[in-house]
């Protein structure tokens, strides 16, 4: 997982967070995605200048590590799926 230090370009930081926000939907398609890119926004845009547990930053590592999720192969798969009884 590819961590960035917070050191002195603040801009640097922001820039990283922003861009697992706009990736946090090809990661994680759907309502999950869409909660994770705001609240990486929001937190770009205001949080990470207050104190942190480190939570967000681990998330926005996470999700630039991952590799996107192929949609058409993932809706092909549960299309296909036999239903549980």
């Amino acid at each position: 997982m590819e961590m960035i230090d917070r050191g002195p370009d603040p801009d640097e930081y922001v820039t990283w967070v922003r861009e697992a926000a706009a990736r946090a939907l090809d990661t994680h398609p759907g309502p999950v995605g869409e909660v994770l890119a705001r609240e990486l926004r929001a937190y770009a845009q205001f949080g990470y200048r207050f104190g942190t547990d480190g939570l967000l930053d681990r998330l926005a590592g996470d999700i630039l590590a991952r590799p996107a999720v192929d949609t058409a192969a993932s809706a092909s798969a549960a299309a296909t799926a036999v239903p549980a009884r």
